[in-house]
């Protein structure tokens, strides 16, 4: 407790005016050299694949929208008939093999809640592994027929050899522009420039993606309301996620009431967590809601949501998307 305290007190300075972070500043340094040497060797010594590997990830640490943008990239494998592999790195998860398949029914303690969320959101194999390198081998070995595979997360891990990288940008999250330990940045600005493909996710009319909510779903019968019709106004509502606040936003644009209760990111809700002594509907993000099934809860909704991106990005994935040998 006291260290996530302290961790997101941390955090809200990456957000402020440089005051006493100042005093990392060589660790910054020492952290910049260190990614410099491993981006170096691992680039040269990096074994090529045999199937076409694409990297999505960011530069900063929290949420940027990388789950939300596979979800739109599997939508458009599935509409060109690719058969294609997302791997996702599992954090938090307790895996007792090298790897697994993640399917829409696998529990998230196991897997993890994001692995658990994109099977349930897409119809594409979702690999959970130990190491990427372990996800790859798994791949190579029991999946026939891939033409292409999807890193969940993996920008900066250099051991992963890859063709295409794609990086999902929100400007709103770099804070001081500083690396860590002095900024939320796990690499420098200048790594923009060497990526093929920026998708830029903020609040304004020029996002190239737009995460619309749409409705609400009841997790234990599968009932479900349009947001423009919902039954009621006040509700409890549940994030353990990088920007909570920015989920509890959203809910009060669309006219809700809300009493918030923000957790740590990943965080596995206990039945005891969610016993807030009244009867109001307790309204939580996809991913947090894959760790809550087992609850036998009837008052635990999801707010289901819709993924567009800009005509620019749209235009480029499926640019690259039509080079990948179906061979």
């Amino acid at each position: 407790m006291i260290f996530q305290k302290i961790q997101r007190k941390i955090f809200k300075q990456w957000y402020k005016k440089l005051t006493y972070l100042k005093l990392l500043v060589p660790f910054e340094y020492l952290f910049l050299l260190t990614i410099n040497i491993r981006k170096k060797i691992y680039k040269q010594f990096c074994p090529d694949n045999n199937i076409p590997v694409w990297i999505v990830g960011d530069i900063t640490i929290g949420g940027s929208g990388k789950s939300p943008f596979i979800i739109w990239i599997a939508r458009m494998l599935e509409q060109r008939k690719i058969n294609a592999v997302i791997i996702n790195h599992a954090y938090k998860s307790n895996l007792n093999k090298d790897a697994d398949i993640c399917n829409c029914n696998s529990p998230a303690h196991i897997f993890g809640d994001e692995a658990v969320m994109l099977a349930k959101q897409t119809k594409i194999p979702i690999v959970v592994a130990k190491s990427r390198q372990m996800a790859l081998k798994y791949i190579q070995n029991n999946i026939q027929g891939v033409n292409l595979i999807i890193f969940d997360d993996g920008l900066q891990h250099y051991k992963v050899g890859r063709d295409k990288e794609i990086l999902i940008l929100n400007d709103q999250r770099l804070g001081n522009r500083h690396c860590l330990p002095v900024g939320p940045l796990r690499e420098p600005l200048s790594r923009l420039s060497e990526v093929d493909v920026i998708v830029t996710h903020n609040e304004s009319s020029s996002s190239d993606m737009n995460i619309n909510p749409l409705s609400i779903t009841n997790i234990s019968t599968g009932k479900t309301f349009l947001l423009k019709s919902k039954p009621w106004v006040d509700i409890h509502a549940v994030a353990a996620i990088a920007d909570p606040d920015r989920f509890f936003k959203v809910l009060e644009k669309h006219g809700f009431n809300i009493i918030s209760h923000p957790f740590p990111d990943h965080h596995y809700f206990t039945r005891k967590d969610l016993n807030f002594g009244d009867n109001l509907p307790i309204v939580m993000t996809t991913k947090d809601a894959v760790k809550c099934y087992s609850h036998e809860n009837d008052n635990i909704y999801q707010l289901d949501f819709d993924v567009t991106v800009s005509e620019r990005v749209d235009v480029i994935i499926n640019d690259l998307l039509a080079k990948i040998n179906l061979d």
